[in-house]
């Protein structure tokens, strides 16, 4: 908690300042001396007792902390074993779309396809060149010969 913004901190504050005596009591007092120094009264935090959190405008930084001390202090053990699920299951979601993302067969297919493009590319550059014939090595020795014999004469 050492590193917690101004403004996390003052939305903390403010969220926590809702709880019942005896939920704040479970939180431990260095966190709130923490949340206490780094809070600015001066700043307007906009935060409805009404109002569920997930509708509020927090930052993440807010969120993550609100967590911590949620899952730390305050959640009974049902709640907790809930949110770790809750967790464990957000985390199995990001890491399977991350893997769809970067898999190996998806960078592999993407090269096929740049290099068909660029195949494709010298093939039309080369179709709009004008041809050119090459004679071959005995014709080209052959064509000398009869060259010569037509200055002879």
């Amino acid at each position: 908690m050492n590193k917690i913004s101004v403004d996390s901190a003052t939305q903390l504050n403010r969220i926590l300042s809702f709880l019942p005596e005896d939920r704040k009591q479970k939180i431990p007092p260095n966190i709130w001396k923490e949340i206490d120094q780094k809070t600015d009264g001066s700043l307007n935090t906009k935060i409805n007792e009404v109002t569920d959190i997930k509708e509020e405008n927090i930052s993440q930084e807010t969120r993550k902390y609100l967590s911590f001390i949620f899952l730390n202090y305050l959640a009974t053990k049902e709640e907790k074993e809930e949110y770790v699920k809750i967790i464990k299951n957000n985390e199995i979601q990001y890491q399977k779309f991350l893997s769809k993302k970067y898999s190996v067969d998806n960078i592999f297919k993407e090269r096929k396809t740049s290099s068909n493009i660029e195949t494709e590319a010298i093939e039309e550059k080369k179709s709009n060149l004008p041809i050119e014939y090459k004679e071959g090595f005995f014709k080209c020795i052959l064509n000398k010969i009869k060259s010569l014999i037509k200055h002879k004469k």
